[in-house]
């Protein structure tokens, strides 16, 4: 295995990183659903060779952004669905 200057394996950089496939298996989208957030400037990738990859902590944050648009969606549904039930009842 090659060590890396820092004394840690090269393995750990590798890890940094997933490639678009993995990242869609992941989430359970079809990879094209990622192509489309990369097109689209959601999420950001690096081009190592013929590889394209998107950093550890930005898929991360691209699981946590969708996490925190769910949250908000269920939460102004049932708000809504509150609301409409409270002036029917008036």
């Amino acid at each position: 295995m090659k060590k890396s200057d820092d004394g840690g394996s090269s393995n750990s950089a590798i890890a940094a990183f997933v490639s678009v496939a993995s990242f869609a298996a992941e989430i359970g989208v079809n990879p094209r659903t990622i192509w489309r957030r990369i097109a689209e400037s959601v999420i950001t990738v690096h081009r190592f060779g013929g590889r394209t990859l998107i950093r550890r902590s930005d898929a991360d944050a691209y699981i946590d952004g969708c996490r925190a648009l769910a949250k908000l969606c269920v939460d102004g549904f049932r708000y809504e669905s509150e609301a409409g039930l409270q002036n029917q009842k008036k």
